[in-house]
């Protein structure tokens, strides 16, 4: 995707997992008890006569200090980490209600209506639109816009023989090609409304209404008004 036509979208001018210290400890652990094992059968069976060098297992030890020490950094490092995500899926809680604009193809179709926005940053000689539903059929072919800048379509949710589609997640695919008819660049977003936050695989994802998007992904978010407000 065009970072120039995701600026025009824009209206711009221009993890680390909580058990990796876990198990490293587990690890550690069990190697220190193997240690002290051999350390005490070598002890144990050493030659009185000829007592074995305490420097080379206290440099073992040393390092299973340090390797420990290490561990316990690792560890704290991870605490900030959840810590830090812990506030970041509070703080989305915010969004919760709210019109945001998001990159992405996908848009939901409710009581008839979805809306895409798409921007060229060049004169198109041709812009196709196609609609595809959730299985990857396409259900509605349109002419494009082929200005540069960035445009709107709303789609009433009729297919190419006039049949009203059902609600649900829809795919805006824009295909533009240049004045020597060469494919072009684009970018697409849709609006909608947050209905529920999530934390998957440690990333805050964003449910608009049945269309999940990432923080990163988000372009505009519009405060809703308030209920003595005109809409």
């Amino acid at each position: 995707m065009d970072s120039s036509a995701i600026s025009l979208l824009t209206g711009a001018s221009g993890g680390t997992g909580g058990t990796g210290s876990t198990a490293a400890t587990a690890s550690l652990s069990d190697n220190f008890d193997n240690f002290l094992t051999l350390l005490t059968t070598q002890l144990q069976y050493q030659d009185p006569l000829s007592p074995m060098d305490a420097n080379e297992f206290t440099s073992q030890l040393v390092q299973f200090s340090q390797v420990e020490q290490s561990i316990a950094t690792n560890k704290n490092l991870e605490d900030l980490i959840a810590l830090q995500q812990t506030g970041q899926s509070v703080a989305a809680v915010g969004y919760l209600g709210k019109t945001v604009e998001a990159l992405g193809n996908g848009a939901p179709l409710v009581d008839s209506a979805a809306t895409w926005n798409y921007a060229l940053d060049q004169e198109a000689s041709l812009n196709v639109l196609r609609i595809v539903d959730s299985t990857g059929k396409t259900v509605k072919i349109l002419s494009g816009e082929t200005d540069p800048g960035k445009h709107t379509l709303t789609w009433d949710g009729k297919d190419d023989n006039g049949i009203q589609m059902p609600d649900g997640v829809y795919n805006l695919i824009v295909a533009p090609q240049d004045l020597d008819g060469e494919p072009m660049d684009s970018a697409t977003s849709f609006a909608g409304t947050v209905t529920s936050v999530a934390t998957v695989d440690g990333q805050i994802t964003l449910d608009v209404q049945g269309v999940g998007i990432t923080l990163d992904e988000l372009l505009i978010i519009n405060q809703p008004p308030a209920a003595d407000e005109p809409v």
